[in-house]
């Protein structure tokens, strides 16, 4: 967008407002191009952290996993050591 950019720049007929235009020329207020662009980074931005979030998730859900199966083989070898005690004999 030009910086200069006003709205009925190129009209050729000398109208006042778009109404009165029959050039059929850009009338659009600087504004709302202003504002489009500024919806446009905040939508990207706003994707961007939704990503972010989903990668966190994963990470969460890894770390989560990680911390399950250590926790399973743990018992398991606590309790496996412990079967080995009884069948050798030995009292629990």
């Amino acid at each position: 967008m030009n910086d200069n950019y006003t709205p009925g720049q190129d009209c050729q007929c000398h109208a006042h407002s778009e109404a009165e235009c029959g050039c059929d020329v850009d009338w659009t207020p600087k504004e709302v191009y202003d504002l489009r662009e500024q919806r446009d980074r905040l939508v990207n931005a706003l994707i961007e952290a939704r990503y972010a979030m989903y990668e966190a998730k994963e990470w969460i859900h890894v770390a989560k996993f990680e911390e399950a199966t250590e926790r399973l083989v743990n018992w398991e070898n606590k309790h496996t050591n412990y079967i080995f005690h009884l069948i050798k004999g030995n009292k629990p």
